[in-house]
C-alpha cells in the first residue's frame, strides 16, 4: 500500500489482500523509518556494509545534513575514485549502481541516505560532498550532479535499506530471546 494510492480494497490490492481477508485476518502494516538510528538504523548499517567511515561530532554522533539530519557524511579512506565506489558498491550489495560522474573523478567526503532520498542531493552538495549515495534516483537528480559535478549513485532503495532491519532483527532477538527471521524479497528498485 502506497502513498498516494487509492485505499479501497479492490483489483490488485484486494488480490494482494485475500488471503487475509479469505481468513477474517486484520493486517495492520506500516514503513519504519529506520534511517536515523546511530548504530541499527539503515544509514549505519550501509555505512558498515560498504566500508564507509561516519565523521562523528564531538560527542560521537554522526555528522549529517539534510531534512531531520538524515543525510550522514563521511568517506571510504581505503578508495580514491567513483569507479571504486562503484565497484564496492555492485561487489557488496551484488548489484550495479547506477553511477552519474566520470568514473576517475575523486572521491573524498562522501554522503549517504538510503531508500529514496534522492531529494536530498542538494543538501549533500551544500554539506562539501563529493559523491552521494542513495537507493533511488530522479530526472533532476541525474541533472544537478551532471551540473555540480558531485558523483552520484543509485544503489537501489531495497539495496541499500536491507541492513538495518536486519540489524534491529538480530538486537530483538538478543534482548527478548525471541526467534527473528529476515526474509528477503528482492527489488531490483
Amino acid at each position: 500500500m502506497w502513498r498516494n494510492e487509492d485505499r479501497r480494497v479492490i483489483g490488485t490490492r484486494r488480490t494482494r489482500m485475500a488471503l487475509a481477508l479469505k481468513n477474517d485476518l486484520n493486517l495492520y502494516a506500516y514503513h519504519l523509518p529506520l534511517d536515523a538510528h546511530p548504530t541499527l538504523g539503515n544509514n549505519a548499517q550501509l555505512a558498515r556494509v560498504l566500508g564507509l567511515e561516519p565523521e562523528r561530532r564531538d560527542d560521537g554522533s554522526p555528522r549529517t545534513c539534510g531534512p531531520d539530519n538524515l543525510v550522514w557524511l563521511g568517506a571510504a579512506p581505503d578508495l580514491t575514485t567513483l569507479g571504486q565506489l562503484a565497484a564496492r558498491i555492485q561487489q557488496r550489495l551484488g548489484r550495479q549502481p547506477l553511477v552519474v560522474g566520470n568514473p576517475d573523478q575523486p572521491v573524498a567526503r562522501i554522503a549517504w541516505c538510503t531508500g529514496g532520498a534522492q531529494g536530498m542531493l542538494a543538501d549533500a552538495i551544500d554539506a562539501g560532498a563529493t559523491a552521494y549515495i542513495t537507493g533511488e534516483a530522479s530526472e533532476s537528480t541525474f541533472h544537478l550532479a551532471q551540473e555540480t559535478g558531485v558523483a552520484f549513485l543509485g544503489a537501489g532503495h531495497h539495496a541499500t535499506e536491507r541492513y538495518g532491519i536486519q540489524a534491529l532483527g538480530q538486537a530483538v532477538a538478543e534482548r527478548f530471546g525471541i526467534k527473528v527471521e529476515f526474509v528477503d524479497l528482492d527489488n531490483p528498485v
